[in-house]
């Protein structure tokens, strides 16, 4: 299984970078022959390659050595020796705590409340409470825990996919920033989930990154989209026209001809300020459309992983006992998305809105844009 998980991760590495070699072979190119200098080209490829083994390789060796935890899930620890067991288990790592002070601390306490408590009622509110910590976060600790942390992500990759100009960078956006909350989830647990979920989860990044490229090709160039166009369109499959239909025309329907007054439809559509009239002219720009959908798609793709993920990490090795477990992962992990998702556009169109007009005022108010304003003023 470990030899899968590195075929898998190797696949995604190339695809990443299969994409970009091209251009950086090109500004390497480029650097030397505007300095003039031959080695710039080699120290320009020198930083890229530590950059990616910083920000790529680094990561993924510090996940795969995060300790392994059968399940996060103590429901069915029903004796006080499993549940000491799983309750010094946890507190074996406490690393999702980022401050050492705080770390030490809580770890501390969570090992004297396991030693504590010789009756299951309190062992399982001890266990609990540390499960909690661990899913929902806590901000006196600093812990975000697994449950926002998917939402930030999605929210992230709603802006970035948003916003993004090719279907290059949103592929390589949801590679990273996917893989990268997968990171983030499991370091906010203290513990992974096991290989064959591990590689599940890879496959399934791969997978939304290839669908990303194909959703933003899909909306490119896309047109204005007018969400109330039912108003001038047919009535029960007939060849129904609103413009006809407000000018009194004759209009067939099922093979007759009838004669249909504006008046006895909408009392105001002659006067032009109907209801109808002002829905079936509003229109959504399709350069505002396009990037709405391609990211709330992307948003969506990267909910699922995470619940998943989360999923995992609760159950452990029983979220892949056998195809209905896993098919009700999947169908759980649907429904959490698509319940999160409106939460996760708002505020990632909020983000978006808030980051132009800090985009905006700060350029608008910055030195160069004075002295430009003022040039053109002179001349």
């Amino acid at each position: 299984m470990k030899r899968n998980i590195i075929i898998t991760l190797v696949i995604i590495l190339g695809i990443i970078v299969l994409m970009f070699i091209g251009d950086v072979i090109t500004i390497g190119e480029k650097l030397a022959r505007v300095t003039h200098l031959w080695w710039v080209e080699y120290a320009f490829y020198g930083v890229i390659l530590l950059a990616f083994l910083w920000l790529v390789i680094r990561p993924i060796v510090k996940l795969h050595r995060t300790p392994e935890l059968p399940s996060l899930n103590h429901e069915g620890m029903n004796n006080v020796v499993e549940l000491k067991k799983f309750g010094a288990r946890l507190a074996e790592n406490c690393n999702y705590i980022a401050d050492e002070k705080l770390r030490v601390d809580h770890q501390l306490q969570l090992r004297n409340d396991v030693q504590q408590w010789h009756d299951e009622q309190n062992l399982s509110l001890v266990v609990d409470r540390e499960v909690q910590l661990r899913l929902h976060g806590d901000a006196a600790l600093g812990v975000r825990g697994i449950d926002p942390l998917v939402r930030q992500w999605a929210q992230t990759v709603f802006m970035v996919t948003a916003v993004s100009p090719s279907s290059k960078i949103d592929t390589l956006s949801c590679l990273v920033l996917d893989y990268t909350m997968v990171k983030e989830l499991i370091l906010a647990t203290g513990y992974r989930p096991t290989y064959p979920q591990l590689m599940r989860l890879y496959w399934r990044i791969l997978i939304t990154a290839v669908l990303s490229w194909c959703v933003s090709e899909a909306l490119h160039g896309v047109g204005d989209i007018h969400p109330f166009s039912l108003f001038s369109g047919g009535v029960d499959g007939a060849d129904v026209n609103v413009g006809e239909v407000a000018d009194g025309t004759d209009v067939a329907v099922d093979g007759s001809d009838v004669v249909v007054d504006a008046g006895d439809i909408d009392p105001e559509a002659e006067s032009g300020f109907s209801l109808g009239a002002i829905l079936r002219n509003f229109k959504i720009p399709g350069i505002i459309a396009g990037p709405a959908i391609d990211g709330a798609v992307n948003a969506l793709m990267t909910l699922r992983i995470g619940y998943v993920a989360r999923t995992y990490l609760m159950e452990g090795a029983a979220a892949m006992h056998d195809s209905t477990a896993r098919r009700n992962v999947k169908r759980q992990a649907v429904v959490d998305s698509m319940k999160n998702l409106p939460e996760v556009v708002i505020n990632g169109s909020k983000g978006v809105g808030t980051g132009l007009t800090k985009f905006f005022i700060t350029f608008f108010g910055s030195p160069v844009w004075e002295k430009y304003k003022a040039k053109g003023v002179e001349d």
